[in-house]
């Protein structure tokens, strides 16, 4: 087994013990030690690559998913009206709602004029309670559920779920075009059972988790490097082979801040040291692996090598940039700056690079940004900034494999080499990202535009999270029998 195996084990362990510990009640916060962070060889286990299989494709959501895994946990130590199938399909009384004061307000208020929800009235059922919190109410799933159970069979079919769909991913009053295979996948993540049907319970969790990600969505706007060094100093984009001006993305992402609101807003940066093993200035201090083409003394900026290490370590050169303090560190000063904003620092270690926000490039450690997004319940991550082929690239990939709905802006990035930008955007297409331009982001965010394949996404993280509740479930349940048996054994001795 390789490292990256066992790293993924061990990170599927640890996501699997945190929510047997939420069943039980102990805080997942308290299975973060630095004895586990040192024994997967990173920072924070939850976090490792994570591959599991549902409905007939790869889940690789650990981070994301985790969440609505607590969530789950939770909820399953409860004996709920919600989650229990009767004859008529209607709650007892209101209290079984679980929406309260404000969210039930908002919920009521955004409601009016739909007390009586019709699929024939011509509007669009999902429009009228996006971003109200509507999806923590289990009485508001159970009124969709029995609006879209047309032939009131109490199951939906997928004939009603398909228009379900339709009405879920919409555009100014558009639906969107959804393939067989799209709609037979997110068909078969929300029916657990897998008979073919959808009950009641399967709609009240896929409503409290699924659509929660889709119509209340908890969205994060990180700006990638958007330093003087990138812009006019020493590694400044316009001098690179793309020719692209790289402060010509300053004012796209002031426009974003000033009419997009954004839960959350990340300036992440290039912070590094003077010996920094980045720098071309550099190449002679490390020893160069055998197997590297280029020697020390012909090596050139945008060479790559590789570096003896331990670890081995492949590296491109660069000039020295954004050293810690110094003026090409900086954010651009015309970069709007918000308030409450987080900050995170990147590449801060000498003997290794790093590209993405999240991870250095060999994943040995990580920063704090997996934590400040999970921390706050973000569902959707949207990157821009600098270099589009390089670090904002990077920190996309890994938005997706944490298992956040992850949007790439492209009209607010740029980059340093036209082909590799090209080979980005082909590759974080294939790996489940959106590419939109900023026109499309304000719809996005305020849950307007509803697109279908971040739905799938989280779909996906949705039914990750049940299997992994329904697998702790099930250990618990064998622990605690032989626990019983133990203990009815040593009184029977006695």
């Amino acid at each position: 087994m390789n490292r990256n195996e066992t790293n993924s084990s061990r990170g599927l362990e640890f996501v699997r013990r945190a929510a047997y510990y939420a069943i039980v009640g102990t805080s997942a916060h308290r299975l973060n030690t630095t004895r586990d962070a040192r024994r997967a060889r990173y920072t924070d286990p939850l976090c490792s690559g994570l591959h599991i299989r549902e409905a007939g494709v790869s889940l690789s959501a650990p981070a994301a998913a985790f969440a609505i895994t607590m969530s789950l946990a939770k909820n399953n130590k409860k004996a709920s009206v919600n989650h229990r199938r009767s004859s008529s399909n209607k709650l007892s009384s209101p209290r079984d709602c679980k929406c309260e004061g404000s969210i039930m307000a908002d919920v009521n208020k955004a409601g009016a004029g739909l007390s009586h929800l019709s699929l024939s009235s011509g509007e669009n059922l999902f429009d009228a309670i996006r971003k109200t919190n509507a999806t923590k109410c289990s009485a508001k799933a159970q009124e969709y559920f029995n609006t879209f159970d047309v032939d009131s069979d109490g199951y939906l079919n997928d004939r009603e779920f398909d228009t379900l769909l339709k009405q879920l991913f919409c555009n100014k009053g558009q639906s969107y075009t959804l393939s067989k295979k799209q709609t037979t996948d997110i068909f078969k993540l929300i029916d657990e059972n897998q008979d073919g049907k959808i009950d009641l319970k399967e709609f009240t969790e896929c409503w409290h988790h699924w659509l929660k990600q889709i119509l209340d969505p908890v969205t994060a706007l990180v700006v990638v490097d958007v330093q003087n060094d990138f812009i006019s100093g020493t590694m400044a984009i316009c001098d690179c082979p793309a020719g692209q001006d790289g402060a010509a993305v300053v004012p796209c992402i002031n426009k974003l801040l000033d009419t997009t609101r954004f839960d959350v807003v990340i300036y992440s940066a290039d912070w590094h040291p003077e010996n920094h093993i980045s720098f071309i200035e550099n190449v002679k201090d490390r020893k160069l692996h055998h197997t590297t083409k280029v020697s020390s003394e012909n090596a050139c900026k945008m060479d790559t090598v590789i570096f003896e290490g331990p670890p081995i370590v492949e590296q491109k050169l660069w000039p020295k940039h954004c050293v810690q303090g110094s003026w090409g560190s900086e954010l651009h000063k015309d970069l709007k700056v918000v308030e409450n904003a987080v900050f995170i620092n990147k590449g801060t270690n000498p003997d290794i690079d790093s590209y993405s926000a999240f991870w250095d490039n060999n994943k040995l450690s990580q920063t704090g940004l997996i934590n400040e997004l999970t921390s706050r319940g973000i569902t959707d991550v949207y990157v821009c900034g600098l270099a589009y082929d390089i670090c904002v690239g990077a920190t996309t990939a890994h938005s997706v494999e944490h298992g956040f709905r992850t949007v790439l802006i492209e009209d607010a990035a740029r980059g340093v080499d036209v082909n590799d930008m090209k080979k980005t955007h082909d590759k974080l297409l294939r790996q489940g990202a959106a590419l939109v331009n900023c026109d499309s982001v304000p719809g996005m965010v305020s849950a307007d535009d509803r697109r279908p394949d971040l739905g799938y996404k989280a779909a996906l993280n949705f039914a990750m999270a049940r299997k992994l509740v329904k697998t702790e479930s099930s250990q618990g349940g064998v622990k605690e029998k032989l626990s019983q048996d133990k203990k009815a054994a040593q009184t029977k001795a006695k």
